[in-house]
């Protein structure tokens, strides 16, 4: 599913991008992809294929026209409920708004921490990671209990591991091998 999400993405912020109008097509589509999670009966509605394709496409019309989406977005709309693929709208979104972090140098990640911890403390490891990934970084930090100390980051699925847990199982490995 993330595949074909990342393909109607990437076709759209092609798209925006050489329209010059790429914050305008994810507010966009943060409009509607909030809206569909809001409202379940019109997510229903548009996903489900109860209802004649002519109708749902009258429906996301309405919508277009009500909300005062762009021509370029309303287009995509169309195409996305025409292919049946209206239930991937939030994952398409995700990945749009990836797509333009990451042409703007911007790289999200996790730091994961034994207990709260100081925005300053957090700034200082965004500069280092900023430094290390030669992009500008943002953290989100998620409090991880069974880390007893230090911390981890995480960046789409790769992991700095600076947590004491590890650095202590490294140890032990080390050790084992030593003997």
């Amino acid at each position: 599913m993330l595949g074909l999400a990342r393909r109607y993405a990437r076709a759209l912020f092609s798209l925006a991008k050489s329209e010059n109008r790429v914050d305008e097509y994810e507010r966009e589509l943060e409009l509607v992809s909030g809206l569909l999670e809001t409202e379940k009966a019109l997510k229903g509605v548009l996903t489900l294929p109860f209802l004649s394709l002519k109708k749902r496409k009258e429906i996301l019309e309405d919508i277009a026209e009500n909300f005062n989406l762009s021509e370029g977005i309303k287009r995509f709309l169309l195409m996305v409920l025409e292919n049946g693929r209206m239930n991937l709208l939030k994952l398409i979104k995700e990945v749009f708004t990836e797509l333009k972090e990451e042409a703007l140098g911007i790289m999200r990640g996790v730091l994961y921490v034994p207990m709260e911890v100081e925005k300053e403390e957090i700034q200082k490891v965004e500069n280092v990671f900023s430094d290390l990934m030669g992009k500008r970084v943002i953290l989100r930090v998620a409090i991880d209990p069974s880390l007893i100390g230090g911390a981890k980051v995480e960046f789409k699925g790769i992991v700095y591991d600076g947590s004491l847990k590890a650095q202590l199982q490294r140890l032990s490995k080390t050790l084992l091998e030593g003997s």
